[in-house]
């Protein structure tokens, strides 16, 4: 859909969509200094599945068509002021707001995937960035997690972050 109009501004893409639906996840980088490594989808869907095989009940509640795309970009002229390689993550966790714990396990699963996608590709050393509608406040568990995992909110220093 905004493949020709992004082109014409020289950016590339990798995107996948929700279970069933026409929207979903991409990034979107400028070719002319980056080239997609690799990629990987996240499908949370997924999660039903590991929760039936691990015998929880109500495994069916972990069931979304949320989606997250990992994309390794690598520098087609790296500079001193550039990495060589970028790990950029786009997601959209479950929206309801009582289901916390879910968006929580969400979280863990993608950095799970985030981990194992650095290990397989050797890029250990690059940096990451993690974007997209987390659908939690900064004070939730998905904040906690990925704070304890060392990551940080760009947004944490402006006020309107800790509503």
């Amino acid at each position: 859909f905004y493949g020709p109009a992004l082109a014409k501004l020289h950016l590339d893409f990798v995107h996948v969509c929700r279970s069933g639906k026409a929207d979903g996840e991409g990034v979107w980088f400028d070719r002319r200094r980056w080239f997609c490594r690799a990629s990987r989808a996240v499908h949370f869907a997924e999660l039903e599945h590991i929760a039936a095989a691990e015998g929880r009940p109500n495994s069916a509640d972990y069931a979304t068509p949320n989606v997250a795309q990992m994309v390794l970009l690598e520098a087609l002229q790296p500079t001193a002021a550039e990495p060589p390689l970028l790990l950029v993550v786009s997601s959209h966790l479950w929206w309801k707001p009582s289901d916390g714990w879910l968006r929580a396990a969400q979280a863990r699963y993608l950095l799970q995937n985030i981990e194992r996608f650095v290990r397989e590709h050797e890029a250990r050393d690059a940096p990451w960035i993690l974007a997209g509608d987390f659908n939690s406040l900064p004070s939730s568990k998905v904040y906690a997690f990925l704070r304890g995992r060392g990551l940080h909110s760009a947004y944490a220093h402006y006020p309107h972050d800790a509503q």
